[in-house]
């Protein structure tokens, strides 16, 4: 065991789905950590004009989503993943030749609907490897967080070597980055459902999810979890736009985090993840959330920013995995793409929420100017961490979920 993973037997296929995901992850957060601030500074972008784009990008997601389980449940999940990667690569290259808001805010739903395609078929895939247990689940997510924050550290530092470079050029990459991943995943994974025609899913099987009660309310908490979850990625860019020199540098930070992910992530699965009730696992996780989204407000130089980060990533390892391995718990086999679908495009309303009623309150108090809005994201995520406390007690979620 090293830094609190177990030593699992994982499969060929296993190992590439992880390298999918860090690859993936390269490809998304050369652009992510800096994408509010390009549209700012470089397509002259309001903030709640951002917000807008990033909102639509969310909704995208929810259905791409949609769309990607059963795609993945009857196609199979190479030609999935395929298909979403290469939207992305398109979304991006887009991004580039772009100057409008409106071209922007469609290739916005484009990135957003291949991501929604790509990300819920890609954890379908690594559940449907890890199906022996809780903990084999829970572990498999840890090593899925490992491998995309590595990705994300990797991104991280080519952001940095890309910062004085034209946001066309940076977009070019993260295109390029995404064609070969879509690319490398139709040669290196298996033919889809043994190279023979995946087996149809009666339509009517989809309803069934919906009379999941513990997996509809588990839904509807995630729609709270992603909304708060979803500030970092606007409010961190904005935030070092106003501190820092140079704001593109903020991506250093995401190196920074990234590597604390990597380094505390199994520590965390083990002693925590693996002990304790998913909900109350939930329950930290919104609270550091709000904590480090309180700190950011405070923050006014680059390490501050990167402590701030930091407090803000381990709620996201408490969670990450806690919600991947219960969407898998709560899940038919049969039907395992579509749960996993069904939770994105949930994630995806959450965080459209979150980035548009977050791109209205910077928009209205800025983020430079007073605590207020700081205050307010941390009111909610305590609100927020509440509510899964209470439902944490409900006598339907006691007898599905145990630890």
């Amino acid at each position: 065991m090293r830094f609190g993973i177990p030593k699992m037997s994982l499969k060929r296929d296993i190992m590439i789905l992880l390298s999918s995901v860090l690859v993936m992850h390269i490809a998304s957060y050369i652009v992510i950590p800096i994408f509010p601030i390009i549209l700012k500074s470089e397509k002259n972008i309001n903030p709640a004009q951002i917000g807008s784009i990033i909102a639509i990008g969310s909704l995208a997601f929810q259905a791409g989503s949609a769309l990607g389980g059963p795609l993945s449940d009857r196609l199979g999940k190479r030609t999935a993943m395929v298909f979403g990667a290469f939207m992305q690569a398109c979304a991006l290259f887009g991004y580039g030749i772009s100057e409008s808001f409106l071209l922007i805010f469609s290739f916005a739903i484009l990135n957003g609907v291949g991501s929604g395609i790509y990300s819920p078929t890609v954890k379908a895939a690594i559940a449907s490897l890890a199906s022996d247990s809780a903990e084999t689940r829970t572990t498999a997510f840890s090593l899925r967080g490992i491998a995309a924050n590595v990705g994300v550290s990797i991104a991280g530092l080519l952001t940095l070597l890309l910062s004085n470079q034209k946001s066309a050029f940076i977009f070019f990459t993260g295109a390029t980055v995404y064609l070969l991943l879509s690319i490398l995943t139709w040669m290196l994974l298996p033919k889809d459902c043994g190279g023979k025609s995946c087996p149809m899913v009666p339509f009517n099987s989809y309803i069934l999810i919906f009379k999941n009660k513990p997996f509809i309310i588990f839904t509807i908490l995630s729609i709270l979890i992603s909304a708060i979850y979803a500030q970092l990625s606007l409010l961190l860019p904005l935030r070092a736009d106003v501190v820092l020199e140079n704001g593109k540098i903020v991506g250093t930070v995401w190196t920074i985090t990234s590597i604390t992910v990597i380094i505390f992530q199994g520590i965390i699965s083990k002693f925590i993840l693996q002990k304790f009730h998913p909900f109350t696992s939930l329950f930290w996780a919104v609270l550091f959330f709000g904590g480090g989204i309180f700190l950011l407000g405070l923050s006014n130089s680059f390490i501050f920013l990167t402590f701030s980060a930091i407090v803000f990533l381990i709620g996201e390892m408490l969670m990450l995995p806690t919600t991947d391995s219960l969407t898998s718990q709560l899940a038919q086999a049969e039907l395992i793409g579509a749960y996993f679908g069904i939770a994105g495009l949930i994630a995806g309303v959450g965080t459209a929420l979150g980035n548009f009623l977050g791109g209205k309150i910077i928009d209205v108090y800025g983020v430079n100017t007073t605590l207020y809005p700081w205050m307010l994201f941390a009111i909610a995520a305590i609100a927020i961490a509440i509510t899964i406390f209470a439902v944490k007690r409900f006598p339907i979620m006691k007898e599905i979920i145990k630890q």
